[in-house]
């Protein structure tokens, strides 16, 4: 009898299920992989942007202009509208965007992709100048070194010696682009 008892113990042994070996295999070949996307490619580069990082043109904005002015110039000057939302893509050769202010000035600094063409430096340039929204722009600066823009106490004292019609002088400083009036 206890040989009976032993083979029937053997036969109701649990075989393991034919597709188990697959269902493992691609249980393993699924987190290997998962875990090797979260590594980053060898080819990644980091882009430091900032107020203290050299960009190559940078911008300021005339006091007194608002946020939805920024906002639209942001979607039809530097960059280029979606009809379908509120969204906007950059223009061709702009690789970033950083909001920046120094002295009270608004502004934004730009970087080009390294592929960028001529061209695409220019198309975006001439854009920026041209905006009435625009008091001044430079190339090829770090934001937070800019220290010719003047402070609120110089602007009071502009403003004090000035008749009510008078324009502001606009004179050319070097690495300094001055939009027109």
């Amino acid at each position: 009898m206890e040989h009976n008892t032993k083979k029937s113990q053997e036969t109701h042994k649990r075989k393991p299920h034919p597709n188990s070996f697959i269902i493992v295999t691609l249980l393993v070949a699924v987190f290997g992989c998962q875990a090797q996307s979260c590594q980053p490619a060898n080819n990644d580069q980091i882009i430091k942007t900032g107020p203290d990082v050299r960009a190559n043109l940078v911008f300021f904005f005339k006091k007194g202009t608002t946020s939805d002015e920024i906002l639209e110039f942001q979607r039809t000057v530097i960059g280029i509208s979606n009809e379908k939302t509120a969204g906007y893509a950059s223009l061709p050769g702009v690789m970033t965007t950083v909001a920046i202010e120094v002295n009270g000035y608004n502004g934004e600094a730009i970087n080009f992709k390294p592929n960028a063409t001529e061209e695409q430096r220019a198309f975006v340039k001439n854009r920026v100048v041209e905006s009435p929204l625009i008091y001044r722009v430079y190339e090829n600066v770090v934001p937070d070194e800019i220290k010719d823009l003047p402070d609120a106490k110089d602007i009071e004292k502009v403003n004090s010696n000035r008749t009510p019609d008078a324009r502001p002088t606009r004179e050319p400083i070097k690495g300094v682009i001055t939009p027109n009036p």
